[in-house]
């Protein structure tokens, strides 16, 4: 599944203001990022850090 910050934030109860700040400091990366600037995440981008 590829999902918007938005759906992110709403999934793992974090803002987007807080995944905006992870992404500053390299701490959780969107995979892909569209022409427009909007963040996309992948499962395994989650996987990493839900241990």
């Amino acid at each position: 599944m590829t999902g918007t910050i938005g759906m992110v934030a709403t999934m793992t109860h974090v803002s987007v203001r807080t995944l905006h700040y992870y992404d500053t400091i390299d701490l959780l990366n969107p995979s892909f990022e569209t022409a427009s600037g909007k963040r996309l995440y992948e499962d395994g981008d989650l996987e990493v850090h839900s241990a």
